[in-house]
């Protein structure tokens, strides 16, 4: 390479016009070039609320799945977008695209409801296919026909699942993405559903709900009601993975067995509308509902009727201080003393 000589002067005037040169060449396109589109960078953010969501009237129970835009910002949807959503099993990679039917329309979405008994027909909700919008500056969401195609079969294989919803455009590219989250669908006390509101179980001490899918240790079910007093009623269930049934002592309690109840069933111990799973919904106990003796799969119990103190089929804490102090007072249980291997039994039989 060659080094030039040259003045101050011209040096800096040979720096200044290189320069220029290097800027125009980075802007000005040889003859029949053509400019490539510039690409808008994606401000979409989807998230699942943390908000209760809410469901069809059960049984059997379906949880809907909302999903909405992050701050003041929408999607749209419809018209010429060609955008989609997908509803992606989280476990299994499953999904179901859904895109509405009327193309002639566009909306700027800030929030959107799937229930999947709604968009799936054999699940035998009376209508076409549909979901709920909430479109930017509406106060109320409103329901749209859709065409929903892929595994609709995931929400018919097994009770709980988690989902991610995602939006797509013409091409498949991933234009927002949420994470996976657990809802409930199809929940359902037994296989006959004309029956299954008769599958709950009652004795006036203790209430037993049919479990659907496999419920793991850690999560939670609560028992609300609103009383006709007006007086929020609230109790926790006693859960074992082992036990086909929730069961809820509601003895000494104000439950009213002519009010409506709901059972909520949450992910963790952590009761919040963002881990809850499904809402079994106006619930209400029937003549059929009434049982003698204890709730809840009394063929499966390996627990002696002289340990259920509180008659809900199980052990629990509550039995276990209850014999402590028959224990202790030196009084008798089902004609027989109390001994300390009593209290031995139930604390095994409690950790089972």
């Amino acid at each position: 390479m060659r080094i030039l000589n040259l003045p101050d002067g011209m040096l800096v005037f040979a720096l200044v016009v290189s320069m220029i040169i290097s800027v125009l060449s980075a802007v000005i396109l040889p003859a029949g070039a053509v400019a490539a589109p510039a690409t808008a960078s994606s401000n979409i953010d989807l998230q699942h609320s943390d908000s209760a969501s809410g469901g069809l009237g059960g049984p059997p129970y379906t949880e809907t799945i909302v999903v909405h835009t992050v701050g003041e910002s929408t999607f749209r949807f419809g018209g010429d977008t060609g955008r989609r959503l997908i509803v992606q099993e989280a476990t299994t990679n499953r999904t179901v695209a859904i895109r509405p039917v009327n193309s002639s329309v566009a909306w700027n979405i800030e929030q959107v409801y799937i229930n999947a008994a709604r968009i799936h027909q054999d699940m035998g909700f009376d209508s076409t296919p549909n979901m709920s919008i909430l479109v930017k500056s509406q106060p109320y969401s409103v329901d749209i026909g859709v065409i929903a195609n892929g595994d609709l079969e995931m929400f018919e294989d097994t009770t709980f699942s988690a989902y991610r919803v995602k939006l797509v455009d013409s091409s498949g590219k991933t234009l927002a993405t949420t994470d996976a989250k657990i809802h409930g669908v199809q929940y359902n006390f037994s296989e006959d559903i004309d029956s299954s509101i008769n599958s709950i179980e009652y004795n006036k001490s203790a209430i037993a709900i049919p479990k659907d899918g496999r419920i793991p240790p850690g999560w939670t079910a609560e028992l609300v009601q609103v009383t006709a007093h007006n007086e929020k009623y609230t109790t926790k269930a006693s859960h074992s993975p082992r036990s086909e049934y929730f069961i809820f002592n509601i003895s000494n309690s104000e439950f009213e067995r002519d009010t409506y109840f709901d059972v909520n069933i949450y992910t963790s111990s952590r009761k919040s509308a963002g881990n809850l799973a499904v809402s079994l919904y106006l619930l209400k106990i029937t003549e059929d509902n009434i049982v003698d003796g204890p709730v809840g799969s009394p063929t499966e119990s390996t627990i002696p009727n002289r340990y259920d103190l509180d008659g809900d089929g199980q052990i629990t804490i509550t039995d276990i201080q209850k014999i402590i102090i028959i224990l202790n007072s030196g009084k008798h249980l089902d004609g027989k003393p109390v001994t300390v291997n009593d209290v031995l039994n139930m604390i095994i039989l409690y950790n089972l």
